[in-house]
């Protein structure tokens, strides 16, 4: 009688002997004995059951079914209710937010990962793990902030309108304290991203803040520090002081949101500057800070070092209750299109003709003749 058994890795039996492999014993037969790989190594990630089967395939990957709670996984290492690994949806939000537009990451996946998802699904994973980073580092508060801020703004087109994106900038370690969309460049506005920057400063204040002389900011500067903070104005590029960081700040938003050939709405654009405000302070290096992102040099006390660890968290609080919302928008837009649809088909259908207004059928006018003439 022969034994088979399964190990992590084959096993030839050659002898006329029995051997014994993890405490089973398996005999010799004719050529050999081959001992193919493990069934399955996997648990079920919801009841960790080890009672599985083959569920067919997806992208090279074997599906397996979970015969207690019927819950489907695969062994490329995704998260509970998601396909694709953390690593490659890490690579696709960070390719993002270096620059690529959505279509230019799909095609790099052909290449990393010999697959190519689709720009709905790259804009998904990129909207879905911007805000759970956001969520996660939310209340993280710098400690080490130098004594100068820098802020300015620049202007972008979302949606045919013009918007101004705000910046504060801590000037020592390069970590952006606020960023706000608005539509104007008022006092008000000035207010908000100042109050903003004070409070994820932990209640900090600077002794200086740098800015390109806008009106609003004085009266804004006064109003959230108090006259403790001196309010400069940057002169030229060579002079002091000057305001080269937040420009070549705004000239890195610029080179993100070029590839996205304009915002569709405020919305979006401010969806867009969370998730690259989170990258630009917590995972993307500086080369003048000794290539370590500004969250390290400014003390940030964070357990997150990229979009894959990112990748690797639970995303189903945050993707269900996206879900309905979406639904419900999804539902109204439909009715939408489904009305105006409607109203097209009805002003090009002609008008049904009743039996009441033409009850002589029509006839052609030769054909009209011939019956008078035979009727004579």
């Amino acid at each position: 009688m022969l034994h088979f058994i399964f190990t992590s890795s084959a096993t030839t039996i050659t002898d006329n002997s029995s051997v014994t492999v993890n405490g089973s014993v398996c005999f010799r037969v004719a050529g050999g004995l081959n001992i193919p790989p493990p069934i399955s190594l996997s648990r079920c990630p919801k009841f960790s059951s080890a009672d599985l089967t083959r569920y067919g395939k997806r992208n090279g990957n074997q599906i397996w079914l979970c015969k207690p709670c019927r819950t489907r996984f695969t062994e490329n290492g995704a998260q509970p209710g998601r396909k694709v690994p953390p690593k490659q949806v890490g690579s696709a939000v960070s390719l993002f937010y270096d620059g690529l537009s959505t279509e230019d990451v799909r095609r790099n996946f052909g290449t990393m990962f010999d697959f190519q998802p689709s720009t709905a699904s790259v804009y998904e994973w990129i909207r879905d793990y911007s805000n759970l980073a956001e969520t996660k580092l939310r209340e993280t508060r710098p400690t080490k902030l130098g004594n100068t801020w820098v802020a300015d703004e620049m202007v972008v087109r979302a949606g045919g309108e013009k918007l101004w994106i705000w910046t504060v900038m801590d000037g020592r370690s390069r970590f952006i304290l606020a960023s706000h969309v608005s539509k104007t460049r008022s006092l008000t506005e000035a207010r908000k991203v100042f109050r903003e920057a004070k409070r994820n400063a932990g209640g900090c204040e600077p002794l200086a803040v740098i800015t390109d002389g806008l009106p609003a900011y004085l009266r804004a500067i006064d109003d959230t520090f108090g006259m403790r903070t001196r309010h400069s104005v940057s002169g030229s590029v060579a002079g002091s002081p000057n305001n080269n960081l937040i420009e070549r700040l705004n000239g890195t938003i610029r080179e993100r949101t070029k590839v996205l050939r304009g915002m569709k709405s405020r919305k979006t654009t401010e969806e867009l500057l969370e998730g690259w405000t989170v990258h630009y302070n917590y995972f993307r290096p500086h080369e003048s800070l000794r290539d370590r992102p500004p969250a390290k040099v400014a003390g940030v006390d964070y357990t997150l070092a990229s979009w894959e660890d990112v990748a690797g968290l639970d995303l189903r609080p945050i993707s269900h209750h996206r879900s309905p919302t979406e639904r419900e928008r999804q539902t109204k837009r439909l009715g939408t299109e489904l009305n105006r649809a409607t109203r097209r088909v009805s002003r090009r259908t002609p008008k049904s003709v009743g039996f009441e207004e033409y009850p002589v059928p029509f006839r052609p006018r030769r054909q009209n003749k011939d019956l008078l003439s035979r009727s004579k």
